[in-house]
């Protein structure tokens, strides 16, 4: 297997740690108080970098899996064998253990389990390869790989409609009231409606003002594909 490079490391890495935020909930949302001064203009351009952090290193751990960030699949298999290599040589009990690994190319999404006598590896599953929209089946198992459990809090002891009173208190945005409950464990299900409306994308080039933006590590989400 191999995959074609055709990001710059720059753009690469920035684009994995965005995902793996989103999916661990690491971001943040603030909602626009000022509207945009380029009247009529994008708000992001082709030739613009994000501008958060790159992933450090890597191979990043979300509680108990390892994200291996690599463009290329041959690349990413010696940095696993070196790792578990690491891991077996500073805790010997892991010895006779298989452990999991996520190969994150941004474009594909492949489960890799290795152990001293085997290694085995799925099919990449499509995530963003810049034609379709991601396949159910890579989504899900970046969800699972990358949950973990809630604290417990007195919160999950009230009546569901309590938790969504007084989660509803969060915030004045809707992404980020559900962002919360998420990360809690608690409220009703988020169905991506807001009283009768559908959330949903739009994609506009007309003169408008900016409701929220999504913030990583401090740096506000802006991304344009040519």
């Amino acid at each position: 297997m191999s995959f074609c490079g055709r990001y710059n490391n720059s753009t690469f890495r920035r684009l994995a740690n965005a995902i793996v935020r989103i999916v661990t909930l690491d971001f943040t949302v603030e909602e626009a108080t000022l509207a945009h001064q380029a009247i009529g203009r994008y708000l992001v351009w082709i030739d613009n970098l994000p501008e958060w952090d790159f992933a450090s290193g890597h191979i990043i751990r979300v509680g108990g899996t390892a994200i291996v960030i690599c463009q290329h699949t041959p690349h990413a298999v010696t940095l696993i064998r070196n790792d578990f290599g690491k891991q077996i040589v500073s805790t010997p009990g892991l010895a006779g253990r298989t452990s999991t690994y996520l190969i994150l190319s941004v474009r594909e999404l492949i489960l890799f389990r290795i152990s001293r006598d085997f290694e085995k590896y799925t099919e990449p599953m499509r995530l963003f390869d810049g034609v379709h929209p991601p396949s159910e089946e890579a989504m899900e198992l970046l969800l699972q790989a990358t949950q973990t459990s809630p604290t417990t809090a007195p919160l999950h002891k009230l009546p569901v409609e309590l938790q969504d009173v007084i989660i509803d208190k969060v915030s004045e945005e809707t992404i980020e009231i559900a962002r919360v409950g998420c990360l809690l464990d608690a409220g009703s299900v988020f169905t991506w409606r807001y009283n009768d409306r559908n959330i949903e994308r739009q994609v506009s080039h007309r003169s408008r003002t900016p409701s929220s933006h999504i913030y990583f590590g401090g740096y506000p989400s802006g991304i344009a594909y040519k």
